[in-house]
């Protein structure tokens, strides 16, 4: 029984460990595996000594829950069929796989017969903290992200209004009288709550006893999440309102700093919530006997585990027969494609495309920005193809042009894909090729050249 579920555990962490190595929102999935040994540990060891009473109700659930887990596995599966093992909702599908196929199992190892893994809050925590470790369903996190973003810039808008400096918002972008400062989506705050609400569950799990105190410290995990981002936000908007670039060193020395010092406080209240763990039984009590676990209960259950098992094995080979039937493509890469550096132009590049990777079904994604400060206010964008022609236009906009933001196209996808494109109102010369297109976007101010235009995130 143990087997099949070390098995589809060790196969989950290696489905997700690219995602947790290349995906920042979800990079404290690398401690996942340490975490869930701590807590089956700390839950055996140190946790409630809690027992379910053994009857053939119980083992019926545990069945009944473990072949949930397998249908999940197989639903799981089904996706992959139809949009790719890459995709979000088969990420987090197979989570809720695991977590099920796992909580079956511990209904039968927490009976008062086997007494294997105890019925208390940190085993049910270490199970059920896989959740926060895969990747949220694109619509959900869409949803969270933009309502977080929003929330964020009105905040920021509001509180410059109190401190007396003038500003307005437009969109995600809050102009101020010299420069423009723009809250992209890593700046919403989605990666430090779904991080804290992580930490949260793991300290309150492992550190605090009590369900009131645990409960206490769940809550304000994500609030401080939430209120640590808006300080930073709010502290590189006063610095690009002084004069300050805030691009590079202080963008990313604010956010490790707010990160750590939520950890530090997260981590301060779970040790002024936490209490000594129960005293152990004395020596001198005898211990009661187990008797054995009806057979057809442990071979039940190690028959569904092993038709998990099964499935797994059946689509990894669909999977890889699939790879060996498809006709080989060149790969291309995707950055060598768009010029890193250009004489007179400020180049950055994305670290966040990952996320269009799933609805793409493609990772060779890639986008630079190009920005100049000029007196005359010129605005210029390079659109590159996979086949190596370009095509490039200028125009000089109104004085109220404002920043666009980025396109965001993938390479390696058939027929042409293009998400958005710069906003400036010229005659553009399109590229011939009909093939996908790369864009670049470009940022204009006018008349006086003082006016910047910043991008947090």
């Amino acid at each position: 029984m143990s087997a099949p579920l070390a098995v589809f555990t060790v196969a989950f962490i290696g489905r997700l460990w690219g995602e947790w190595t290349t995906n920042p929102d979800l990079s404290h999935g690398i401690f996942a595996p340490l975490v869930f040994g701590l807590l089956l540990w700390e839950g055996t060891r140190h946790g409630t000594p809690r027992w379910l009473p053994h009857s053939p109700w119980l083992g019926g659930a545990a069945l009944t829950v473990a072949l949930l887990g397998v249908a999940l596995f197989g639903a799981a599966g089904l996706l992959a069929a139809t949009v790719g093992w890459a995709h979000a909702l088969v990420g987090f599908v197979l989570a809720m796989a695991l977590v099920v196929l796992w909580g079956g199992a511990l209904l039968l190892l927490s009976s008062d017969r086997v007494r294997a893994l105890p019925f208390n809050w940190t085993i049910l925590t270490a199970l059920g903290l896989w959740l926060l470790a895969a990747p949220l369903p694109e619509g959900t996190y869409r949803r969270v992200m933009l309502t977080l973003q929003h929330s964020v810039t009105t905040g920021v808008l509001e509180s410059l209004h109190i401190l007396g400096v003038p500003a307005r918002q437009m969109g995600n972008v809050i102009e101020l009288a010299t420069t423009s400062v723009g809250v992209e989506e890593a700046c919403s705050g989605i990666r430090s709550l779904i991080s804290c609400l992580y930490a949260g569950f793991f300290f309150a799990a492992w550190l605090v006893r009590g369900t009131g105190r645990r409960a206490v410290l769940i809550v304000i995990a994500p609030v401080l999440a939430i209120v640590m981002n808006f300080i930073r936000s709010l502290t590189l908007t006063l610095m690009a309102n002084a004069g300050t670039d805030i691009t590079g060193f202080w963008h990313d020395a604010t956010g490790y700093a707010i990160l750590g010092l939520t950890a530090l406080v997260l981590a301060g209240l779970a040790s002024l919530l936490g209490s000594p763990p129960p005293a152990p039984e004395k020596a001198g009590e005898p211990a009661m006997a187990r008797p054995a676990p009806p057979r057809f209960l442990l071979g039940g259950f190690a028959a569904v585990a092993c038709l998990a098992l099964g499935l797994g094995v059946l689509f990894a080979s669909f999977h890889r027969s699939g790879a060996r039937t498809a006709p080989a493509v060149a790969a291309i890469a995707s950055e060598a494609l768009i010029p890193a550096s250009a004489a007179g132009w400020h180049v950055e590049t994305a670290r966040d495309l990952y996320r269009f990777s799933g609805l793409l079904r493609t990772r060779e994604l890639a986008e630079r920005s190009y920005f100049r400060r000029t007196p005359t206010a010129s605005c210029r964008s390079r659109f590159i193809s996979p086949t190596g022609r370009r095509a490039t236009r200028r125009s000089a906009p109104s004085p109220r042009t404002r920043p666009t933001p980025a396109g965001r196209v993938a390479a390696g996808s058939r027929g042409a894909s293009r998400t958005r494109r710069p906003a400036c109102k010229s005659r553009a010369a399109r590229s011939p090729s009909p093939s996908t297109v790369f864009s670049c976007r470009a940022s204009c101010r006018s008349t006086s050249g003082s006016g910047t235009s910043t991008t947090t995130g």
